[in-house]
C-alpha cells in the first residue's frame, strides 16, 4: 500500500486545491479520507469522511460516486454491527453497481453483504455470497487490499464459525456458480 501515513497530508493538500466544494473531486477526497480512516482503524472519522462523499455526491447527482459511497458505509457499518444501514447502503449501492454493469462495484458489494449475512445468522447465505464475489474478482483479476483481505477473513471465520469448514466450502462453491 505504500506510505499510508503520507496519506492525510496529502488528502488534505488536494482537498485544499479545490475551490468549488461541490466538485466531483471532493467526492473522491472524502472516499479516500475515509478509506485511510479505516484502515488507521479510526471508524468514526471513516463514517464521517464516507457521510461527507455521500452527501455531496448525491448533491451531484453522481450515480457513480454515490455507489461507491454507499459501498463503503454499508461495508463499514456491517463490520461494525449497524445492520440497518448496513442494509439499506449496500442495498442501494448495489443496485447502481448493477444499473452502471459494474461488476467490480458488486463484487464490493456482495463482501459486505457476506459480512452482514455471517453476523446475522446466515452462514451458508454468507458463504455463497463470498464465493459469487470471488468469482467476479477473479474474473476481473481484481486484487484486494491488505484491509480487505482482512475483511473478507474475517467474514470467512464469522461464516465457517456458523457451519464449519466443509458446509462452509460447499455454499462457497455453490456461489462461485451464481449469476450476478
Amino acid at each position: 500500500l505504500g506510505h499510508v501515513s503520507a496519506a492525510p497530508a496529502l488528502i488534505d493538500e488536494a482537498g485544499a486545491m479545490i475551490a468549488d466544494p461541490l466538485e466531483a473531486l471532493q467526492v473522491w477526497i472524502e472516499y479516500w479520507r475515509g478509506l485511510v480512516e479505516e484502515w488507521d482503524r479510526d471508524i468514526d472519522a471513516a463514517y464521517q469522511a464516507y457521510e461527507r462523499a455521500l452527501r455531496i455526491a448525491r448533491q451531484l447527482g453522481h450515480r457513480t460516486a454515490i455507489a461507491h459511497s454507499l459501498a463503503v458505509l454499508g461495508r463499514l457499518a456491517a463490520a461494525t454491527g449497524n445492520d440497518a444501514v448496513a442494509a439499506t447502503a449496500l442495498g442501494e449501492s448495489l443496485g447502481l453497481f448493477r444499473d452502471n454493469e459494474d461488476r467490480w462495484g458488486m463484487a464490493y458489494v456482495l463482501l459486505g453483504e457476506a459480512r452482514m449475512s455471517a453476523a446475522s445468522g446466515h452462514p451458508a447465505r454468507a458463504a455463497a455470497l463470498l464465493g459469487t464475489a470471488d468469482t467476479l474478482r477473479e474474473e476481473l483479476s481484481i486484487e484486494l487490499s491488505p484491509p480487505d483481505r482482512q475483511y473478507r477473513e474475517a467474514t470467512i471465520a464469522a461464516a465457517r464459525g456458523g457451519i464449519g469448514q466443509p458446509g462452509f466450502w460447499c455454499a462457497w462453491g455453490v456461489g462461485r456458480k451464481q449469476a450476478v
